[in-house]
């Protein structure tokens, strides 16, 4: 895992913290270095995970019969950008994103647009993934 990697994921943790967001578990795995952290406020729960040596970032709204759908933060950005992007886009563009579309985000999590919002993910991670699997056209 790169320094750069560490200070973004640093950085986003204190975004977070300073938006009201409390910390909700954080563990290290001792034999691969796999890392998870989880933060919550009162609309939605942000993870971010270290697996295989790939930092992942992920949203989900706290509401209970919503709370297991997951979108990561690449989803999100092709959402709020109206693209549908197959190569993954670097973690400090990703946080870079979050911290500008914040307020978007949230919105988009409240209990008021959920349901839209996630019927809109939903078919847009559909799609990407065709992408992904299709080969190229």
């Amino acid at each position: 895992m790169t320094e750069d990697a560490e200070n973004n994921i640093e950085d986003l943790e204190q975004f977070l913290g300073k938006n009201a967001f409390q910390l909700k578990h954080r563990s290290n795995s001792l034999y691969f270095g796999n890392k998870s952290i989880s933060y919550r406020n009162p609309i939605i729960t942000v993870d971010i995970s270290l697996d295989r040596s790939a930092w992942s970032i992920e949203f989900s709204s706290v509401l209970r019969q919503y709370s297991r759908r997951m979108y990561d933060a690449q989803l999100l950005r092709d959402f709020f950008m109206g693209t549908i992007t197959t190569d993954p886009v670097p973690l400090a563009d990703q946080i870079e994103f979050i911290k500008g579309h914040f307020a978007d985000i949230l919105r988009c999590f409240s209990e008021d647009m959920m349901a839209q919002t996630l019927s809109q993910l939903d078919s847009l991670g559909k799609e990407r993934a065709k992408r992904m699997f299709s080969g190229p056209s």
